[in-house]
């Protein structure tokens, strides 16, 4: 009887041991692998490089202007004002090019704002044709990459047009073919005049150039839905021209004082 006590307590120590080794071996395993977790997968939180906060700079008042309704030939001007939240200047340029119809009064190399201040940044809108839904953005960026749109939404109708404003002249041929043509069309004045004319800044026109702006005829008008009146801008060169003469700008002027100038460009090619 006594031996078989004996035996029992002898069975349940032995288990009792061998629970507690597989316990001190499970906690050696657990550490084991914390300690490779931290140190060779993924950095400790408190080791994590801290990332740069991305400023964006802010728009006091709208970054949407709607501008209502505007001709083609005009030219208009909206404010915006640019506002830095932080207590450090910001770096900040025009990303990418701006619509054609758009220009902004900022240096291509960006600017700076300086800490908790303003900035004030105008854009001017020049729209070429008629849409009913004009909407075009810019996008300023800052150095560290964050980004802030303005936009300007408008009606754009026919006012002064250009409809070809680049002439190109061969050389070769100007024995046969020095006489070209570009248009002029107005859709709010049944009187259109040319009152003045440069070429290159210049009032008075080199002598290898002759131009003519000439009153556009009704049949000549009706292909321009909505004009009322319209120029026919008649260049001829002469073989005078000389050889070191790439191109040329021809401003025409109308007498319509609302309107922007008409600039051609003459190209002249070997």
């Amino acid at each position: 009887m006594n031996l078989g006590i004996k035996g029992v307590v002898l069975a349940i120590l032995g288990l009792l041991l061998g629970v507690a080794g597989a316990w001190a071996f499970l906690q050696f395993q657990i550490a084991n692998s914390k300690e490779q977790f931290f140190s060779g997968q993924w950095p400790r939180k408190s080791e994590q490089t801290a990332q740069p906060t991305v400023v964006k700079l802010e728009v006091e008042g709208l970054s949407t202007r709607d501008l209502g309704k505007l001709l083609t030939g005009t030219k208009t001007s909206v404010d915006f004002l640019l506002r830095n939240p932080t207590g450090e200047k910001v770096k900040f340029k025009l990303a990418g090019a701006p619509p054609a119809a758009l220009q902004i009064d900022l240096a291509a190399d960006g600017a700076v704002i300086g800490a908790n201040s303003t900035y004030p940044v105008t854009i001017t809108v020049t729209p070429f044709i008629a849409e009913e839904k004009f909407s075009k953005s810019l996008i300023i960026e800052t150095e560290k990459g964050a980004k802030t749109v303005l936009t300007v939404n408008a009606r754009v109708e026919g006012g002064l047009g250009l409809v070809n404003n680049e002439l190109v002249f061969s050389r070769a041929k100007l024995a046969t073919e020095n006489v070209k043509e570009a248009e002029v069309v107005c859709a709010t004045s049944k009187s259109l005049k040319s009152v003045k004319l440069t070429v290159d800044g210049k009032p008075t026109l080199p002598a290898w150039l002759l131009v003519e702006p000439l009153e556009m005829n009704a049949d000549l008008l009706s292909n321009n839905p909505g004009a009322t009146s319209g120029l026919i801008v008649r260049v001829t060169v002469g073989p005078e021209l000389p050889a070191d003469v790439k191109q040329a700008k021809l401003e025409l002027v109308t007498d319509q004082s609302q309107y922007l100038p008409q600039v051609i460009t003459l190209k002249f090619e070997d």
